[in-house]
């Protein structure tokens, strides 16, 4: 999906960032808006590695998922095989299951490629822990253990797999109101679990 570009500069204004628009890389067709769920998760990527890096040159491909092939196999391929940056994320995911042989040898095989070319590859863990292959909506899970097939090559890196450990005591860890200026609202380090 590509994104809106406002919405992006919104995000950078609300947290005192510097105005740096990223670059939409088009791989053929513009699909303009997929879906919601689409454009949370290539929002999400471009907000936060420009916040990380606030004067990265931050690109997000963009590519028409076809009959073949989904769109962020596309863009992930064209990254990888127009050598474009030294760090790519990828904030999409599949249960490795599901993704058969044939889906987990393409995403090795393309992070092979990308680490030999000096590529580091990070790929979300996704928001359902080890239930990765069970709906998010799923109370309990269902198919068994599974990761993020994306994420599940040795030659990537997978990120994520905590959660906030504060239920027993918000107040500790959590101000009321957010910081003018920052938007920040976390009191101290608060404690994770895998």
């Amino acid at each position: 999906t590509n994104i809106n570009m406002s919405d992006v500069q919104s995000f950078r204004s609300a947290f005192g960032l510097p105005t740096n628009n990223p670059t939409v890389v088009l791989n053929g067709t513009d699909p303009g808006i997929v879906s919601q769920g689409e454009l949370g998760e290539a929002t999400l990527d471009v907000e936060w590695s420009g916040a990380v890096a606030r004067k990265a040159n931050v690109m997000l491909v963009v590519s028409a998922s076809t009959s073949a092939s989904d769109g962020v196999d596309l863009s992930a391929q064209y990254i990888v095989n127009k050598n474009l940056a030294p760090v790519m994320t990828t904030s999409f995911g599949l249960c490795e299951a599901a993704m058969y042989s044939s889906g987990n040898q393409f995403w090795n095989a393309l992070w092979q490629q990308a680490a030999a070319q000096g590529i580091s590859a990070m790929i979300s863990s996704g928001d359902s822990g080890a239930a990765g292959c069970d709906a998010s909506s799923a109370t309990k899970a269902s198919y068994g253990t599974g990761v993020n097939g994306l994420c599940s090559s040795p030659s990537s890196t997978c990120v994520g797999g905590t959660q906030f450990q504060d239920s027993s005591n918000p107040g500790l860890y959590w101000s009321a109101t957010n910081t003018p200026g920052t938007s920040g609202s976390a009191l101290s380090y608060i404690p994770e679990a895998a």
